[in-house]
């Protein structure tokens, strides 16, 4: 990318989301832009914010991961653990270890009242099972001071009837993860080592479980830009890495189906944030999907141009992400597509 176009690009990504610490885009292999801030920022809100949790933490030692922005060199990706869960799920019904995602929640959890026992894994996936979103400060805290996160979330009255609506929501996820942990015989951690992060070149595996040691479906998952950009090209090479099949490419194709619409600009598949952006150079659009975590964590995955890319940030309670996704999906796309050949 022409240097100058680089430095504005990099100014306007530290002036209008201070947060980000680093964002890198890479085709084929090759980095075609790197921002690094070695001094981000957050509000003073947020500051004051983190203090109090801090001080919650003898009473909440589970608290302590969630309010880590990174852990031993990782960064937690937040909801981008989401994607993790969905790849995950993927490799399991590769491995006909899971038949089918019209499953009902009451195969797998028994004395479920009659509702939440039709709810099925599709419905988990697509957060359209009728779970209220859980995941705001209070709600979390909630869950992560509880025994057991589970039944916790099994006790959470439903907010609408399942498959009726969209309502994002960590209960799903770690529903998820609780049913895929009771198929593996409490070996979800080990399965993702084994079979995804390890093929990945992920040695470490950096993720948080609940008190039963089932991993935390929805977030709390550690890893660098590096591993991020790896799993982008896992999706973006259909499943495939260092020509050893990890998932199926159906199973990419099912992850990024709009299965419901967000609002008027996403929707959303198994675990993935699917957008259109304007393609200014051929007066069209480009298709992206995306792993987004809170607070502007994100893998952005561009089949057209054959490009990863992926953000890491600080995490601030009122940052507005909208602003990293639109500079991204616009003006750096923009700039981006004027570098890959045949683009």
């Amino acid at each position: 990318m022409d240097d100058l176009l680089s430095v504005n690009l990099a100014k306007q990504i530290k002036d209008q989301f201070p947060a980000c610490v680093e964002l890198r885009a890479v085709h084929q292999g090759k980095s075609l832009f790197q921002y690094h801030n070695p001094y981000p920022r957050v509000s003073a809100h947020m500051n004051l914010t983190k203090l109090s949790y801090r001080l919650l933490l003898p009473f909440i030692p589970r608290l302590r991961l969630s309010i880590l922005d990174s852990h031993n060199g990782k960064w937690n990706v937040r909801s981008v653990t989401k994607s993790v869960l969905s790849a995950l799920v993927g490799i399991i019904m590769e491995h006909n270890i899971l038949k089918s995602l019209s499953l009902p929640l009451g195969e797998f959890i028994t004395n479920l009242e009659k509702e939440k026992s039709t709810i099925t894994l599709h419905q988990l996936l697509s957060m359209t099972s009728g779970f209220p979103n859980i995941d705001g400060v209070s709600h979390m805290i909630r869950l992560l001071a509880s025994k057991n996160w589970i039944q916790h979330i099994l006790h959470i009255p439903l907010q609408s009837l399942p498959g009726k609506e969209y309502i994002y929501s960590t209960a799903n996820s770690h529903l998820m993860a609780g049913v895929l942990n009771e198929l593996l015989n409490g070996k979800l951690l080990r399965f993702a080592q084994e079979h995804l992060f390890t093929p990945l070149g992920i040695e470490t595996l950096e993720w948080e479980c609940d008190p039963q040691g089932i991993p935390f479906g929805g977030t709390n998952l550690f890893l660098s830009i590096d591993d991020m950009l790896k799993f982008g090209r896992l999706y973006l090479q259909n499943g495939v890495c260092n020509q050893e099949r990890v998932f199926s490419y159906q199973w990419v194709k099912a992850s990024i189906t709009p299965y419901t619409r967000v609002d008027d600009q996403y929707q959303y598949g198994y675990g993935w944030w699917l957008r259109y952006f304007p393609d200014a150079k051929n007066q069209g659009t480009i298709f992206v999907y995306g792993a987004y975590g809170f607070g502007g964590q994100r893998i952005y995955v561009v089949p057209q141009l054959d490009l990863v890319i992926t953000a890491i940030s600080m995490l601030d309670l009122w940052a507005h992400t909208e602003i990293l996704d639109n500079l991204v999906g616009e003006t750096l796309l923009a700039a981006l597509i004027k570098e890959i050949p045949h683009a």
